[in-house]
């Protein structure tokens, strides 16, 4: 490694697997890696680049941290200058955005998905299979614009699934948010998807096209005909999909 000086000043760790004054060696990689290693951060990272920005929403997106450690990394964060806490009024809503350091990462973070994509083994398996974190997955990469006028409601059926995990809903509408349901919203469904999850989960991240799974009874779609024939343009995929 070229030793120079590194613009980012390192901090002492405090713990989560990394050395307690770092690696010690005056590099800006080995400095980078001082920020950015600790356990979740560049998980957290990602998912602040994909919307989430409030403690809950951060939390839905990585069920596996903690509430004690995402609060503790974020705390780690903010003093390494990646993020920003913001107050709202009355101290009722807490929010972290990201600072212009970070934001300087998401071309970083995007590219490593995608090499992971190339390079590592990332084929499904039931050990990784979550249908609300998919759910909510697809949920924040669907694009409302692609639907027509109106309210356009999509319901979603994992069958072999535990029952509280078989079905959600997606409720679109142009200009707002898209709210993801597990409780009937009582409205008219405008198309009905089945699948079993690993099949689905294959299509977000771009591993298995919807119409080879179509044809191979891996998914199934019911309901208004210009919905199913632009459900490839529509169906929310992980960000860095090849």
């Amino acid at each position: 490694m070229l030793a120079a000086p590194a613009r980012i000043s390192g901090h002492e760790s405090r713990g989560d697997g990394m050395a307690k004054h770092g690696y010690g060696m005056f590099c800006p990689i080995s400095k980078a890696c001082e920020i950015l290693e600790p356990r979740w951060t560049i998980l957290v990272l990602a998912e602040m680049f994909c919307g989430s920005s409030r403690f809950n929403e951060i939390r839905r997106g990585l069920p596996g941290i903690s509430p004690t450690l995402l609060s503790k990394r974020l705390k780690d964060m903010e003093v390494r200058g990646l993020v920003r806490r913001e107050t709202g009024e009355n101290s009722q809503h807490v929010t972290y955005t990201m600072t212009p350091m970070a934001t300087e990462l998401r071309p970083v973070v995007m590219s490593l998905g995608q090499w992971s994509l190339r390079h590592v083994e990332t084929k499904v398996s039931t050990g990784d299979l979550d249908a609300d974190v998919l759910m909510w997955n697809l949920r924040r990469n669907l694009d409302p614009a692609n639907f027509r006028a109106g309210r356009t409601v999509v319901q979603f059926t994992f069958p072999r699934e535990r029952q509280a995990a078989q079905l959600f809903w997606l409720i679109a509408r142009r200009g707002a948010s898209v709210e993801l349901c597990k409780t009937d919203p009582g409205f008219e469904v405008d198309l009905f998807i089945e699948s079993d999850l690993k099949s689905l989960t294959g299509i977000f991240l771009g591993q298995v096209a919807i119409a080879e799974a179509v044809a191979r009874d891996k998914i199934v779609l019911a309901g208004e005909p210009d919905l199913v024939a632009s459900i490839d343009s529509w169906l929310g995929k992980i960000p860095f999909a090849l």
